[in-house]
Formats: structure tokens, C-alpha cells, sequence
């Protein structure tokens, strides 16, 4: 079991908004598309409230295609963070973690 990321912010760190970036219709349509079907299985919820917000990045698949997935810009939110020291398990223990295991998966959103 990997314990959960617990994320510091610094002690004068204030809530950031960010607008969303100018993007052409066809980025635009996407972006409004994805995140409506995200909201309609339930995966996200709108937070009117919310005192944090950073802009959607929809970046194309690859070279020769149409297709986009969608990252999220938290530069802003980053530079309130507190570094973490350490670093990514590499694939030897990675694969120690789940040897024995059923079943494997793969999830992409993008």
C-alpha cells in the first residue's frame, strides 16, 4: 500500500487563481467536452467556492493527429509548495511492490 502525498504549503502561502489561457475553438470545445463527461460519471464536481483554481492544458496526443489530453497548469500552486526530498521508486522496487498480484492495469485519460 503506498501511503498517501501529504503536501505542505508555505506559512505565508495564500490562495492563487489562475484565468485559462487563450486557446482556439478547437482546444476550447475539447477542454468543455472532456470536463463536461468527467462531471457526468461523477469523476469531478464544480466548486464555485473554491479560492484555488489553475487553467486547464489541453496538449495534442503526438505529431499527426487531432487528438488532445488534458494536463493541469499548477505552476502557481507549485511555487507555494514546501519541497519534498527524495525521489520515484525505480522498477525493481516498483515491481517488488506488486509481484503476487492478480490483475494489472493501465489507466490513461488521455
Amino acid at each position: 500500500m503506498v501511503e498517501p502525498l501529504l503536501v505542505k504549503f508555505q506559512v505565508d502561502a495564500k490562495p492563487v487563481t489562475s484565468k485559462a489561457r487563450p486557446y482556439p475553438k478547437q482546444q476550447i470545445d475539447y477542454v468543455r467536452s472532456y470536463f463536461a463527461e468527467l462531471e457526468w460519471l461523477d469523476l469531478v464536481r464544480r466548486n464555485i467556492h473554491s479560492q484555488w483554481s489553475s487553467p486547464a492544458l489541453p496538449v495534442l496526443k503526438g505529431l499527426n493527429t487531432n487528438e488532445f489530453c488534458t494536463t493541469i497548469d499548477y505552476t502557481r500552486v507549485n511555487s507555494l509548495v514546501i519541497p519534498l526530498a527524495g525521489s520515484m521508486p525505480d522498477i525493481k522496487t516498483a515491481t517488488t511492490c506488486v509481484s503476487g498480484a492478480k490483475y494489472y492495469a493501465r489507466f490513461d485519460n488521455c
